[in-house]
């Protein structure tokens, strides 16, 4: 540029235009935080509707995956083969972590005729109502032979506790076995 050439001529703003000005650009300023808070509200607003929109469709059933990719594919049912495949392999797992004297007990006591013997005695041995008859019987025959040992002066025996709580036990069982096999006639 050369020195006789004069610079184009910047407009010079008076107080007055300068207040104008600022005051304008505070006003749109405060227009765009008002319009992006009703967006912001309009955007909460929307996803509320559509998380409650969501809510209220019908779930479909929970289907578990299948992929049927091929033809004849058919889902896998766990049968008694895999049963013990599985017990198979969870036991030598575990008796990994054993000591030695563990892991043989643990093989001596999961074998299928103890299992079967266990299962068997856990179900018929420690019956509630067994259990009730027998001590039922075995306290009132004390008692009574107590009763009857002072009155004529003979020496309690303290076994007799033993069979009378046994007798009990097998009375009660019958008792429980006579009243299931009835309520099942009637509402057969």
């Amino acid at each position: 540029m050369k020195m006789n050439e004069t610079a184009p001529k910047q407009e010079i703003q008076t107080a007055p235009e300068i207040d104008e000005t600022i005051t304008k650009s505070s006003e749109f300023n405060e227009r765009q935080v008002d319009t992006q808070e009703r967006a912001d509200e309009s955007l909460a607003t929307g996803n509320i509707r559509h998380e409650l929109e969501l809510l209220e469709q019908p779930k479909a059933p929970l289907e578990l995956p299948f992929d049927g990719s091929q033809e004849g594919d058919q889902p896998q049912y766990i049968d008694l083969a895999m049963k013990k495949a599985s017990l198979r392999n969870e036991l030598g797992r575990i008796r990994q972590k054993l000591t030695p004297t563990q892991s043989i007990f643990s093989s001596t006591i999961h074998q299928p005729l103890i299992r079967k013997a266990s299962d068997v005695s856990a179900s018929t041995i420690a019956r509630t109502s067994g259990l009730l008859g027998g001590g039922i019987l075995a306290f009132g025959g004390s008692l009574i032979l107590l009763l009857t040992d002072k009155f004529f002066g003979f020496k309690y025996n303290y076994l007799l506790f033993v069979p009378l709580f046994i007798i009990g036990y097998i009375l009660a069982l019958l008792i429980e076995a006579a009243i299931k096999s009835t309520s099942h006639k009637k509402t057969s």
